[in-house]
């Protein structure tokens, strides 16, 4: 299952993100229950809160492997609460204009964040101005000024099948998993590193077993990227980010 992933460039805190500088992309093995898809959290611009657990990291795998990347102590919860849809906050057009100039550099990403009429489209992207939706974008941890962004596929996808219930819990593992293992190296040939997939199988088995999958809710995260549903789909992170954004916070 993929994972896009892309760093901003963070500004002062508590404000929002100011430039793309990477994006990554990751695959992970298909039908993996609780595999990484495009999770991720934060519930604003900076670090994010929800910290499942503080306990310090640990270098090495059950598995085996050598695995410096895992991060025991910095995996977050998703945001939100609610499965709302077709909020009606951002237009087609912010949603393209905040992807061309925040992720794609063509376009100034600062002027954007200080218009007051995407204010709205902001708070419902990220879930700030106290929403309790489930939004479509997620931060990750912050790490030397940046942070890194996912897309909240099952949230979406949850909602766009008909299982509101599995939602909260869905986001938050892959979150859980992605926001452990956000630092490990990429592979090569779209294929996980050892590193990394070690790392996701430990989060997984440990840190992120924390949190309870509803009977039922498997299926979610065993959903292949290609087999999204129309809501929520894409193949690459634009159409992703496009697609999830357009549902959960355009018009419908």
């Amino acid at each position: 299952m993929k994972t896009w992933r892309w760093m901003l460039t963070m500004v002062a805190a508590g404000s929002l993100l100011a430039a793309c500088t990477v994006e990554s992309t990751t695959d992970d093995d298909d039908g993996t229950s609780g595999s990484g898809g495009d999770g991720g959290s934060a519930t604003t611009g900076t670090t994010g809160t929800g910290v499942v657990s503080s306990s310090s990291a640990v270098t090495s795998s059950s598995t085996g492997g050598n695995m410096t990347c895992f991060e025991e102590g910095t995996p977050l919860d998703a945001p939100g609460m609610d499965a709302e849809t077709a909020k009606g906050d951002c237009s087609a057009a912010q949603i393209s204009t905040f992807f061309e100039a925040c992720f794609n550099n063509n376009g100034d990403c600062n002027a954007f964040q200080m218009d007051t009429a995407n204010d709205a489209c902001l708070g419902c992207m990220f879930g700030g101005g106290g929403g309790t939706h489930f939004p479509p974008m997620l931060f990750g941890n912050e790490n030397n000024g940046s942070s890194p962004v996912y897309v909240n596929v099952y949230a979406c996808e949850s909602i766009a099948t008909g299982q509101p219930q599995c939602a909260e819990a869905t986001a938050d593992l892959s979150h859980c998993v992605n926001t452990v293992c956000e630092t490990c190296p990429e592979g090569t040939g779209g294929q996980a590193s050892p590193e990394e997939t070690a790392c996701r199988m430990e989060a997984e088995t440990g840190i992120c077993s924390q949190i309870t999958i509803p009977a039922g809710c498997e299926s979610v995260l065993q959903t292949a990227i290609a087999d999204l549903s129309p809501e929520c789909g894409g193949q690459n992170f634009g159409e992703l980010y496009t697609s999830v954004t357009s549902y959960i916070c355009g018009g419908g």
